[in-house]
C-alpha cells in the first residue's frame, strides 16, 4: 500500500490535453467578456418577455444582416426598401447597429439584369462569412419553384404560372436563379445555426426549404389578405400561438401579454399561404416527396406560430422552427412599420403611428438579439480555433 502511494506521488497522472493548453490571459479575458455579454443578452431578452417589456441591456455592437438581391423595380425594391428596412432595425436592441449586406456581393449593380449567383455550396457559404442573420424578402412572381398553384383554382393559372404568356424569358430566368440561390443560402444557414426571418412570399421560399408547400387562397378569402389598390393599408387581425418565439416577441411589446396575442393587427398583401394537410400539420410539397435522397418533412422542425383571426379565414400567418436557431416565416409585412418605412403611420401627415408598430419593433428586436448572439458564438469559436492552432511554446 505504501509503495503504491509513493509511486503515485513520484509519478503523477499525465495531465489532460485541456490542462496542458490553458488559454492565454488575453484570450481568457476576451472569452469571459463574450460569455458574460451573451448571458446579459439572454437575461435581457427573457426580462423583455416577462414583466411587461423591460428594455434590453444596452450592449454596444453591430450585426450584419444578409439580404438576397431582387431585381424588382430595376433593383429599387432591394436598395430602397429591403436594405432601408434593415438599417431601420438599428437601435431597436439597445446600441446595436444593424448593417445590411447584399447577397451575392456586388449584385446591387445589376439593376434589372439577373445577377450572377453561385450554385456551389462552398461559394454560397463563403458569401455568408461575416453575416450574422438572413432576411429573405418577398415579392417574387412567376417563380416555378415557389408558385402557390399545386391546389390552386383555375382563375389563378395566369397569376402565378412560370409559363404565363405575359412572363418574359429573362424574368423567368431571374426568378429561377434567385430561387436556387435563396434555397442554397437557407441550407447553409441551417448548417451554421444562423437566425433567419422570411417575409411574405419569402416565407414561401423558407417553407419550401423545409419541405413544405404553399397554396393559393380561395377567391372568396383572398380579398381579406390583399388589395392591389391599397398595398400598405390593408389590415387584418392574427392570433399568435402561445409558447412560440413569436408570442415572446409580441408579449414583450405590451403589458397585457394575453391581449397582445389575440387579434393583433398586421399589414397584409399576399394571395397565398402555407398549405396544411390538417390543422397544425404542414403539407409536404410534391418536390420534397419525390426527393428520395433527402428526407424533408416540415412537421419535423416547423410549427404554426400565428393564424388569421379575421372572419372567414384561418390561414397560417406565421411559422417557426421548434428548436435550434431562431428561424421564422412571417406572412405579413412587419418591416413596413419600422422607422421611415411606408407603413409607419396611418395618416399622410405622419402623426398617427400604426397600431402594429410596437409588435413589429418587438419582433425585429428579438431578431437583432438573435443575430448578436450568433455573432458572439461565432467570435468565440473563431478565437478558440485560432488559439488552438498556435504551436505550444
Amino acid at each position: 500500500m505504501h509503495r503504491t502511494q509513493r509511486t503515485e506521488e513520484a509519478q503523477p497522472a499525465e495531465p489532460s490535453p485541456a490542462a496542458q493548453w490553458p488559454p492565454e490571459p488575453a484570450l481568457a479575458a476576451r472569452l469571459t467578456t463574450l460569455q458574460q455579454t451573451l448571458g446579459n443578452r439572454a437575461t435581457a431578452a427573457a426580462a423583455g418577455t416577462q414583466g411587461g417589456g423591460a428594455a434590453p441591456a444596452r450592449t454596444p455592437g453591430k450585426v450584419v444582416v444578409g439580404v438576397p438581391y431582387r431585381t424588382d423595380g430595376r433593383g429599387s425594391a432591394h436598395t430602397g426598401y429591403d436594405m432601408k428596412a434593415v438599417s431601420a432595425m438599428s437601435g431597436l436592441a439597445g446600441d446595436v447597429q444593424v448593417e445590411g449586406r447584399t447577397l451575392p456581393p456586388g449584385a446591387a449593380a445589376s439593376g434589372a439584369v439577373t445577377p450572377p449567383r453561385p450554385a456551389g455550396a462552398s461559394q454560397v457559404r463563403a458569401h455568408l462569412q461575416g453575416v450574422d442573420a438572413l432576411l429573405i424578402p418577398g415579392a417574387p412572381s412567376a417563380n416555378d419553384t415557389q408558385i402557390a398553384s399545386e391546389r390552386g383554382t383555375p382563375e389563378d393559372a395566369g397569376h402565378n404560372s412560370a409559363d404565363a404568356p405575359r412572363t418574359k424569358k429573362h424574368v423567368r430566368e431571374e426568378h429561377r436563379s434567385r430561387a436556387a440561390y435563396e434555397l442554397a443560402l437557407i441550407e447553409q444557414a441551417k448548417n451554421l445555426g444562423m437566425p433567419v426571418i422570411a417575409v411574405c412570399a419569402g416565407s414561401w421560399r423558407l417553407l419550401e426549404a423545409y419541405g413544405g408547400a404553399v397554396e393559393t387562397l380561395p377567391a372568396a378569402e383572398r380579398s381579406l389578405h390583399t388589395d392591389k389598390n391599397n398595398v400598405w393599408g390593408l389590415r387584418h387581425p392574427v392570433d399568435v400561438v402561445s409558447g412560440t418565439r413569436l408570442a415572446d416577441a409580441f408579449a414583450s411589446a405590451r403589458p397585457d401579454a394575453a391581449d397582445a396575442l389575440s387579434g393583433a393587427p398586421v399589414t397584409s398583401t399576399h394571395w397565398a399561404a402555407a398549405s396544411e394537410a390538417a390543422p397544425g400539420s404542414f403539407r409536404q410539397s410534391t418536390q420534397a416527396a419525390q426527393d428520395t435522397e433527402v428526407r424533408r418533412l416540415p412537421d419535423d422542425i416547423l410549427a404554426v406560430a400565428a393564424r388569421t383571426s379575421a372572419d372567414g379565414s384561418s390561414s397560417v400567418e406565421a411559422f417557426e422552427t421548434r428548436s435550434g436557431a431562431p428561424v421564422m416565416g412571417i406572412q405579413w409585412h412587419p418591416e413596413t412599420h419600422l422607422p421611415d418605412m411606408p407603413g409607419r403611420y396611418t395618416d399622410a401627415g405622419r402623426t398617427d403611428p400604426d397600431p402594429a408598430v410596437a409588435s413589429s419593433e418587438a419582433l425585429f428586436r428579438h431578431f437583432v438579439q438573435a443575430a448578436l448572439s450568433y455573432r458572439y458564438r461565432r467570435d468565440m469559436h473563431g478565437e478558440f480555433t485560432a488559439s488552438h492552432a498556435r504551436p505550444n511554446p
